[in-house]
């Protein structure tokens, strides 16, 4: 969020951060639960609560050295867990962000980028032979998971069902560092940027640290219970992750690329555009997993026996063009109509930052005075 803050302010900024919360939750609903109801036989329900508990407890008390251990722990079960399924979903940014230097951290993208193909084959193969299986000769016994509408479990089932005991094992504690290494960290980064971006920028910019770090535990606390709320509400893994990805590739990505790589052709008034703009079409589009009927055609729609319109072209791409193009055109605008008196002088959101920091200088002279006295 710091990109947005600088270009656009903290009050546009707060606007662009809520879909990447959005996001954050739809994924801690997608990954809460599955493996632990597997293993322990026990219902959704009680495994989704159990996983959301031991998630918000640790990552509460543990914080950033939460999010390394359970890193430590998926890299040992990774080179072994990985040869039969399961790939790792990382907190992106915080990543990138934590590498030593801007070397690693662009060699760890493109090795990643390289490895997540080669690394999901394994995932299939486990899938097709699930798929496959007379799973009347398991103890799991017919109907088949894809018939009980469990196919987003089929990996912790397939490996607990057609696999040695050490096999499974090994498969089992890959999953579970996984499920637990991308729990605290998507809870973490949501909770930190409501604190650092929300909660200090805007509602209380005189904050402490201490205040700030109680801000992001009860972040972390209410991001976990929504999280865990709509997982209960849900059978498919597969819904979750779909939205979150949706979620910031229609709305967040055209911000992305303007504020990195066009600052100099955008301004708040466009980047608002662009917001309104995306969301709107997103939601016109609809998505049937949400129960959203489209309502906005698109050539060569095809319309199904149940009314429902089909989009066939990817609409997500479009939505993503056209928001990208509002942003550059109402903000030209905008700058055109500002130059000849009609609009308000436009300012970067720089003013406010600078204000943020003479704020914290100010407070760290009063400390160090203090202290001196």
């Amino acid at each position: 969020m710091d990109p947005f803050q600088e270009k656009y302010g903290n009050t546009i900024a707060a606007v662009l951060f809520l879909p990447s919360l959005l996001a954050d939750v739809f994924w801690v609903a997608c990954i809460l639960g599955a493996t632990v109801s597997v293993v322990l036989d026990i219902s959704r329900y009680l495994s989704i609560s159990i996983s959301a508990v031991v998630a918000i407890v640790y990552t509460m008390l543990g914080g950033l050295y939460s999010v390394a251990y359970t890193d430590v722990i998926q890299l040992i079960f990774m080179f072994f867990g990985l040869a039969i399924g399961g790939i790792c979903y990382q907190a992106f940014y915080q990543r990138v962000l934590s590498a030593a230097s801007d070397a690693q951290a662009k060699l760890t993208c493109f090795a990643g980028a390289a490895l997540c193909p080669i690394l999901g084959i394994p995932s299939i193969l486990v899938g097709a032979v699930a798929a496959s299986t007379d799973w009347n000769q398991t103890s799991f016994g017919l109907p088949s998971p894809y018939e009980r509408d469990m196919a987003g479990l089929i990996l912790p089932i397939a490996l607990q069902q057609l696999c040695p005991f050490a096999v499974s094992l090994v498969g089992m504690g890959a999953l579970a560092a996984a499920v637990m290494s991308s729990v605290d960290s998507v809870l973490l980064s949501a909770a930190s940027q409501f604190a650092r971006n929300i909660y200090k920028n805007i509602i209380y910019k005189k904050a402490s640290e201490r205040s700030i770090v109680v801000v992001i535990r009860v972040s972390i606390v209410l991001c976990g219970l929504v999280g865990a709320l709509l997982a209960t509400t849900s059978s498919s893994v597969s819904l979750f992750w779909i939205v979150s990805a949706d979620v910031l590739y229609s709305i967040l990505t055209p911000q992305i690329i303007c504020t990195l790589f066009l600052p100099r052709w955008v301004n708040h008034y466009g980047a608002c555009a662009g917001f309104v703009f995306g969301l709107v079409l997103r939601m016109a589009a609809g998505e049937p997993t949400l129960g959203l009927s489209a309502v906005l055609p698109l050539p060569w729609d095809k319309i199904l026996q149940n009314g429902q319109r089909h989009h066939v072209i990817p609409f997500r791409t479009v939505i993503v063009l056209i928001s990208f193009t509002s942003i550059l055109l109402v903000s030209q605008l905008t700058t055109w109509l500002s130059n000849r008196g009609f609009l308000s002088e436009i300012s970067e959101g720089n003013s406010e930052l600078d204000e943020i920091k003479r704020i914290q200088t100010n407070e760290t002279i009063n400390e160090s005075l203090t202290a001196s006295l």
